[in-house]
């Protein structure tokens, strides 16, 4: 039994079945329109993951409906726009507005305040947080990530993950074990996946010595629901069969039949 330790979160999707490109002309068109080339990892990512079931509820704009890419100034025009009319009847409310300061300046000194970001996702369950990746980071090939509150100012952005890969392979991983929403096993079912989960240390190490997994390969992936909850995955390519180890204390196996 050979086992993968070092695979990428398109590996993951491939192995899954999700390998029709049925985002990449909207990919392509959104690039020409912008004259913004994408990192490859997204774009390859979202290529296959854009209209899948499996994204429905996920934290990253793939699904049929909702948001899709974009630029953060983009929203700080519309905000602005929004806004005009209650800065004309109320010119009090105007200082607390987290739009106005904006509106005072020319878009080109933006940038002296905050960086533009492409936002490529938000939390699916409130949507008080957007992940974006900034533009100028753009031209890497694995950028970044960061994250910004709605409670916070507009100019407040922290690093949310180091790579874009992590940021994939948490996103897939929240998905698969069905942190928030049990949404895997229905949009799955069409390839004869079948899950298993397993919890408690002891049999989730006779699962993993049964299947011949040392954790020590694996790579750590933060969940993005539960705070401190790591993620170890690994997968048999020949037998098809996916592992998911939570906090080093339940595993979720996928196997097709």
């Amino acid at each position: 039994m050979v086992i993968t330790y070092d695979f990428t979160a398109v590996d993951m999707l491939h192995l899954l079945g999700c390998d029709k490109p049925a985002g990449k002309e909207e990919l392509e068109a959104f690039e020409k329109e912008t004259n913004q080339k994408l990192p490859q990892k997204l774009f390859e990512f979202l290529s296959v993951a854009m209209h899948h079931p499996l994204f429905s509820t996920a934290d990253i704009w793939a699904a049929d409906r909702g948001p899709f890419l974009h630029f953060f100034y983009e929203e700080i025009e519309e905000g602005i726009d929004d806004c005009k009319g209650d800065w004309e009847e109320d010119p009090e409310v105007c200082s607390e507005n987290a739009f106005y300061p904006f509106s005072q300046l020319p878009r080109e000194q933006w940038s002296e305040h905050v960086p533009n970001y492409l936002l490529i996702g938000s939390d699916y369950a409130a949507g008080v947080v957007e992940y974006g990746i900034r533009k100028e980071d753009l031209s890497q090939e694995n950028p970044s990530v960061y994250v910004q509150h709605e409670a916070d100012p507009l100019t407040d952005w922290k690093l949310y993950y180091d790579t874009l890969e992590g940021y994939l392979m948490r996103v897939l991983c929240d998905i698969l074990v069905g942190a928030e929403y049990d949404i895997p096993k229905r949009a799955l079912k069409n390839a004869e996946w079948e899950f298993y989960d397993y919890s408690g240390k002891e049999e989730l190490e006779q699962e993993l010595s049964k299947s011949n997994i040392s954790l020590s390969k694996t790579k750590n992936y933060c969940s993005g629901f539960e705070e401190d909850v790591c993620y170890r995955c690994c997968y048999n390519e020949e037998e098809k069969v996916v592992y998911i180890v939570k906090d080093d204390v339940s595993l979720v196996v996928l196997e097709i039949h």
